[in-house]
Formats: C-alpha cells, sequence, structure tokens
C-alpha cells in the first residue's frame, strides 16, 4: 500500500489544556489542525479546502502515535524524521 502523502510539521502550539495546535506543510500548502494530545479527535482549522477524509485520516493517525510514543514535547526535527519513518512503513504494507 502506497501512502497517499507527504507531509512535515511545522509548528506545535499548546493552546489550552491537552489541545494542540499543528501547523502542517502537506504538498507545500500550509494546514492547520486542532487535536487533543493523544487522541485521534483532528479538526482542520485553516481556511483551505477539506482535506480528503482518507488523507485527513491518515495525517491525525500520524501524529497521535508520534504523541503516544514520545509522550512529550520534542524537537519538530525529530517528528519529522519519525513522519518519515511511518510513512515508509505504510508504503511497504505495514500499519499505521
Amino acid at each position: 500500500m502506497t501512502s497517499p502523502i507527504r507531509f512535515l510539521i511545522k509548528h506545535i502550539t499548546k493552546e489550552s489544556g491537552e489541545n494542540l495546535i499543528y501547523g502542517v506543510s502537506l504538498n507545500g500548502i500550509a494546514y492547520f489542525f486542532s487535536k487533543t494530545l493523544s487522541l485521534t479527535d483532528c479538526k482542520q482549522i485553516d481556511s483551505q479546502p477539506l482535506l480528503d477524509p482518507a488523507v485527513f485520516t491518515e495525517l491525525c493517525t500520524i501524529i497521535t502515535e508520534i504523541e503516544l510514543v514520545y509522550d512529550q514535547y520534542s524537537s519538530l526535527e525529530m517528528i519529522n524524521r519519525k513522519i518519515g519513518l511511518i510513512q515508509e512503513r505504510i508504503r511497504v504494507g505495514g500499519t499505521s
């Protein structure tokens, strides 16, 4: 199975409590998502057209997986490296 997306996290902002805002670059376009730490409750909060549901679900699932693994705030470089590894695993037939 080929992962349909390639994205990078550009920034993470703590909104309040466990709520985070993620700035994501997907195919060179900036998107913003709100989500609760360690939950897959993402909401697209930018003015871009809504992402395809499969792409949105994969993006949210990958971000949540990273949050669960690190259970802390890591550098963006480390997070983006992990995103690449997860996407590679998806491409070779693993699960996300």
